[in-house]
């Protein structure tokens, strides 16, 4: 309950500051833009305290957990709050271009506060709904990832990276990537962009991964800083072979190959790991989906039952 309080209070003092910030950017009137900026300081620091009450849940039912804690148990993967300064910013500028090119530049400051206000209403209207933590839906997918360690048995760290997925390391130093629900991946366009110019490679979309490296170098990763992690990447494919998995009654195609690739670390948030790779992956069918999606139990009850599979094909 403290968890949806802190939401309300600190999503209604955000609310607030956008009036007071647009009569601001209109009348420039230093008391308006004090009063908004410690409405949208103390709105983001409640908002935090829900986000770290969520994460706390993670926590005490999993010591293991390294990082990512808070964007579980949303909808989407969440927004963090680079990302909506990033989306702020760049909406300011291009209404600034539009004013410049339109020629009202003396009408800039009412523009502006009229957009920000809009900008506000939209976030304070959809981060509540699709992107903030909640502890009820928090504990569901802790019972998932619970489930997960009690089939493997030999878990030694679990993450998760938003453009990833969970992240689960075994002590043989195996790693599996789950993106299937309850462990969907938000789409971050702009890491999408840093890794087609930082990182070049293919994006590796399947649902499931598992890989071992024979050789692996770890990286400090600059995107990562800022929180927007480059999502698992092939830049070089040696072989390819089919394999098929039965679940849930029907067959699943995989594919093992040896690859480079790159991912995440699974125990440093700010480091990836790249060499060569053995790798099992594959998709999952779409009512399998839809049904995981309804139900955690049933989530958990697949990937219990196809997880083990692929380690298996992956140790052949």
């Amino acid at each position: 309950m403290l968890n949806i309080l802190l939401l309300i209070a600190g999503t209604i003092l955000v609310f607030l500051h956008a009036p007071l910030l647009g009569l601001f950017f209109v009348y420039l009137n230093v008391e308006d833009f004090c009063l908004a900026v410690l409405f949208l300081a103390s709105g983001t620091v409640l908002i935090w305290l829900s986000r770290r009450l969520s994460a706390s849940v993670v926590k005490k039912e999993l010591p293991e957990f390294r990082y990512g804690t808070t964007y579980l148990g949303g909808i989407f993967s969440g927004l963090s709050l680079l990302d909506v300064i990033a989306i702020y910013l760049f909406t300011m500028m291009v209404v600034a271009v539009v004013c410049l090119i339109e020629g009202k530049i003396n009408a800039i400051s009412e523009v502006f506060a009229g957009v920000y206000f809009i900008l506000t209403v939209i976030f304070c209207i959809t981060y509540p709904i699709f992107y903030h933590p909640y502890i009820s839906w928090t504990r569901e997918v802790v019972s998932v990832i619970k489930s997960i360690k009690a089939e493997l048995k030999v878990v030694r760290s679990i993450s998760y990276a938003r453009s990833a997925g969970l992240l689960i390391r075994l002590n043989d130093s195996t790693i599996i990537v789950v993106r299937s629900p309850p462990f969907e991946t938000s789409p971050l366009i702009l890491a999408g962009l840093l890794g087609r110019l930082l990182e070049h490679g293919e994006e590796l979309t399947q649902l499931l991964i598992a890989a071992t490296f024979k050789k692996a170098k770890e990286y400090f990763s600059k995107p990562s800083l800022a929180d927007w992690p480059i999502p698992p990447r092939v830049f070089k494919t040696f072989e390819k072979n089919y394999v098929e998995m039965e679940l849930d009654g029907e067959l699943v195609m995989g594919v093992k190959t040896r690859v480079i690739l790159d991912v995440p670390h699974p125990e440093k948030r700010l480091h990836r790991l790249q060499g060569e790779a053995l790798v099992v992956y594959t998709d999952l069918k779409r009512k399998i989906l839809k049904r995981m999606d309804k139900s955690a139990k049933y989530s958990a009850m697949i990937l219990c039952k196809i997880i083990p599979m692929m380690v298996n094909y992956l140790r052949e």
